[in-house]
């Protein structure tokens, strides 16, 4: 599993590309980008991520929550979901999906790092980055 391979779900390419520079920054290199749910479920298939940051609201099309579902029925796969909703149904459905975690948005960089390594099985303290 090594380099773990990320999937980044986001329809916002500004997020996506933030989220994406922020992983490289503490060494993960091996990352795709999804725009929408049905891009999101094609390309899993195809790139078998170790890992999925999932936005909840992906505009038009399905939504992540509905996303993951689909993803996790043939593909069993961590998920974090990534959101600026607080609404407390979302918040509901989004748990029965078992996801790892749910990182509120704006996403800051100590609590990603270590949501992603916790879900990759990696120790926290370990540095990924050449130096």
């Amino acid at each position: 599993m090594y380099p773990p391979k990320i999937l980044i779900v986001e329809d916002v390419g500004l997020i996506a590309l933030d989220i994406k520079t922020m992983l490289f920054s503490v060494g993960f290199t091996n990352i795709k980008v999804a725009y929408n749910g049905r891009e999101a479920i094609g390309l899993s298939d195809e790139y078998k991520p170790d890992l999925i940051l999932m936005d909840i609201i992906l505009g038009d099309g399905i939504n992540g929550i509905e996303t993951a579902r689909r993803i996790q029925k043939d593909y069993p796969v961590p998920i974090i979901y990534i959101t600026g909703s607080t609404d407390i149904e979302t918040q509901k459905e989004a748990l029965e999906t078992s996801p790892v975690s749910i990182i509120n948005k704006p996403v800051h960089l100590p609590e990603l790092e270590q949501a992603v390594k916790s879900a990759l099985g990696l120790n926290p303290g370990l540095s990924l980055k050449v130096i």
